[in-house]
């Protein structure tokens, strides 16, 4: 089936436009600091959308500021089904945790539950996304997911891998866009929320070779994926990528071409040792092993902390040059499970320098992960206690 070029309709703005279009790469205290001057100058709407949060940490403080704001303009807090299903919607109990832990678990449960309650009764509208279909979801908690990651106020919009207000987010950045078609995308996105997975994935076209790519939850199905695929294979100098978790499937084959055929290829991932949560361990388990089956010999550098961001950089300093950055993880695997993702594929070039820039940074601490281990490494790079 043809994707079409365009999502949901994007009716014109009445929000008085100021015609930029820049994009911004943050960290996570400039992307707060952000919302910290924005929200409470809100003239029209203030919409979040997460895929988790806590009830604690730096929750209350953006909770105070979306139960002021709905006073006086449309305040909306949308978060997936995945914040209530690590005990009680789920099958999956924490085995290895003890008593005390568990109780801890249930008890940050029971506080996300009651900072959702305190939203709606001041007003904020309050959209859970996609409960879990079936058993396989119930067992595995990162299928069907609404991934996204979207903050919309008056006419700028954020998107990235910034988990809003999770107090040990892993290191991650958010993107600032204030291009009136991309925003106006991003909101008619936002809205779609509470319909749940399913549909074509699309494209939002704006203005200085940036798009937002949309996938729209199709298992086995994404054209965030095609799109990096193809500019993986188009590359011309260089490939550099980053990734929450070691990557798999055909991206990872596409960047061996690449460099098989001259091509340098870097790929930036968290330190295994950091992984603390099961399924995360066995998932990169699997995957390193998946890598060293596939013969990959693509440089691997492990960052001193679990890395969230998502960033795809090609042929930097070229005409060719792009950027991807977005939520979606660069993982067939994922793919497979089918989650709700948004991506931006830029030439934008003030853009392409700051993703360079914070790539370098990345790279700078980072540590190159021995390339011929064995399998018994592997399987042992984390023990979980």
């Amino acid at each position: 089936m043809e994707r079409p070029q365009q999502g949901p309709d994007i009716p014109p703005s009445e929000r008085g436009r100021t015609g930029r279009s820049e994009l911004f790469l943050l960290d996570d205290q400039k992307y707060k600091d952000q919302l910290r001057r924005l929200i409470p100058q809100a003239r029209h709407r203030v919409w979040i959308q997460t895929m988790t949060f806590d009830g604690d940490g730096s929750f209350p403080e953006f909770k105070d500021m979306l139960n002021d704001t709905a006073g006086r303009v449309d305040t909306r807090y949308t978060v997936d089904m995945f914040h209530r299903m690590f005990v009680g919607d789920s099958l999956y109990y924490f085995p290895h945790l003890s008593r005390a832990k568990r109780e801890e678990v249930r008890a940050s449960k029971q506080g996300r539950k009651e900072a959702l309650e305190d939203l709606e009764q001041h007003e904020v509208q309050v959209v859970i996304t996609n409960p879990p279909k079936n058993i396989r979801e119930r067992l595995n908690v990162g299928r069907g997911r609404n991934h996204r990651k979207i903050a919309i106020i008056d006419d700028v919009a954020f998107i990235g891998d910034q988990h809003h207000f999770v107090t040990h987010s892993q290191p991650g950045t958010m993107t600032k866009i204030t291009d009136p078609v991309l925003v106006d995308g991003l909101a008619a996105l936002y809205e779609t929320a509470a319909q749940g997975r399913g549909g074509d994935d699309f494209e939002i076209v704006g203005a200085d070779g940036t798009s937002l790519l949309i996938d729209a939850g199709v298992p086995k199905r994404s054209l965030i994926m095609e799109r990096a695929k193809a500019a993986i294979e188009g590359a011309q100098r260089s490939i550099k990528m980053t990734n929450q978790h070691t990557s798999d499937g055909e991206l990872v084959v596409a960047m061996q071409t690449a460099q098989d055929n001259g091509v340098t290829g870097t790929m930036l991932v968290g330190n295994p040792k950091l992984l603390d949560f099961p399924l995360s361990w066995l998932f990169d388990t699997r995957s390193q092993l998946l890598f060293k089956r596939g013969g990959i010999t693509v440089p691997l550098l492990e960052t001193p902390d679990w890395i969230h961001s998502n960033l795809l950089l090609i042929d930097e300093g070229l005409p060719t040059a792009q950027a991807f950055m977005g939520t979606r993880c660069y993982s067939d695997t994922l793919t497979d499970w089918g989650s709700q993702e948004v991506t931006i594929q830029t030439r934008n070039p003030d853009y392409l320098a700051q993703v360079g820039a914070h790539l370098r940074n990345l790279e700078a601490q980072a540590t190159l992960r021995k390339p011929d281990r064995t399998v018994r490494e592997v399987v042992f790079s984390r023990r979980l206690s």
